[in-house]
């Protein structure tokens, strides 16, 4: 959500303009993040949104545990009245059976199980944490790293091998004009990281190895 202090009305309202539109665009990751983000959404337009997400979602062609999220997600934005099908909910509930093969499949998996207001067993988080831990010791790139603060935010527990990172994610930002820091990836990643870092160093009680003009960079 938006934070006020920051931006002024223009800034919110165009900003509501931008969801708006995105409502209209074929893509069901832009009408979950549009739908999440509207104040005021249209009983007649959602309720024809929730008849075109089963063929968004087919015709997506994001990973399958993205687009499992974003049709969750979605629908319950929407507040959509027609229940996501049964064949569809197994499925998603079998995903934690197999083993994922990257941190942010794992970060999909455990948020949509999350949405479906799904309890995760300490036996599954457990789990997770374990294989976190390998895939991170063969992929420790910003965006896996990005995907496992989140990770970690989600499951809790006192394992800190995630929030012990957060210092080798902070060097890898790179100034931009002198005025700012990004990760490689763009404005997308840099949300990813950053959010993940404010999240897992609130929780495991860790500070934020950043000084003041980092931070407003």
């Amino acid at each position: 959500r938006t934070v006020q202090d920051y931006l002024g009305q223009k800034d919110l309202n165009r900003l509501q303009r931008v969801f708006t539109d995105g409502l209209k665009l074929n893509d069901l990751q832009a009408v979950y993040y549009s739908s999440l983000n509207l104040k005021d959404l249209d009983i007649k337009e959602s309720a024809d949104l929730c008849s075109k997400l089963q063929t968004l979602y087919e015709e997506s062609k994001l990973n399958a545990y993205e687009k499992d999220f974003y049709l969750i997600g979605s629908s319950k934005n929407l507040l959509c009245k027609e229940k996501l099908p049964e064949e569809f909910l197994g499925k998603v509930y079998s995903s934690f059976k197999s083993t994922p093969s990257s941190s942010q499949e794992i970060f999909y998996r455990v948020v949509s199980h999350k949405l479906l207001g799904v309890q995760i067993e300490e036996q599954n988080s457990s789990k997770f944490l374990k294989i976190l831990q390998e895939l991170l010791k063969k992929d420790d790139s910003i965006v896996s790293l990005g995907y496992a603060f989140h990770v970690a935010s989600e499951l809790g527990g006192v394992q800190t091998f995630v929030a012990d990172r957060v210092e080798d994610a902070i060097v890898q930002a790179d100034e931009v004009d002198g005025k700012m820091l990004q990760f490689e990836g763009g404005l997308s990643i840099t949300a990813l990281v950053v959010t993940g870092i404010i999240r897992v160093t609130n929780i495991f009680k860790k500070t934020i190895p950043l000084d003041s003009e980092q931070a407003v960079k």
